[in-house]
């Protein structure tokens, strides 16, 4: 076992993953390796999100707060917290959930969309944590993902803003 252990830590793949005894798991994470308790994953299950939305995402350890707030203000903005043009969203149909095949948002305004598994690829977010992160999208499409950022199409343009603010870290 301890071979395998070395191999995987070795080896050219930054997402692998190795079974151990124990109910244990060897992840290699990029550039290191991580061995404990596997990482649990969200339950996929869309939670409806609205104005003063505030409750922990499944069993990740995250806490999503969901804001409304006047345009014209000063915002201190951290990595997890996105300001969202309230004219730009369908609140009828804005929820939280994990990440599905196919979802992409434009992360800049000098290029096209890229897909939400490449931005997390290029964030070096290990496989086993990409279904833990917290997507907020409504009927056209992702709005922001959390520890990855928001659709460059939904920015702030003067008027009321939707503060969306993931608090909880990444293991």
């Amino acid at each position: 076992m301890v071979r395998q252990v070395i191999e995987l830590a070795a080896g050219g793949n930054p997402s692998a993953t190795l079974h151990l005894p124990g109910r244990l798991v060897a992840e290699r994470r990029y550039g290191s390796l991580y061995i404990g308790a596997p990482c649990k994953g969200g339950d996929g299950a869309e939670i409806a999100l609205y104005d003063g939305f505030s409750a922990a995402l499944w069993d990740t350890g995250t806490k999503l707060t969901v804001l409304r707030r006047k345009g014209a203000q000063d915002f201190n903005k951290t990595f997890n917290t996105f300001y969202v043009d309230c004219g730009k969203i369908d609140f009828d149909t804005l929820c939280v959930r994990t990440r599905r095949q196919g979802d992409a948002l434009r992360p800049t305004g000098n290029g096209g969309h890229r897909t939400l598994k490449r931005l997390m690829i290029d964030r070096k977010i290990p496989r086993s944590q990409r279904g833990r992160l917290g997507v907020v999208a409504d009927r056209d499409g992702v709005i922001a993902v959390q520890s990855v950022g928001m659709d460059y199409d939904r920015k702030p343009g003067g008027g009321p803003v939707l503060e969306i603010r993931f608090e909880g870290i990444r293991e």
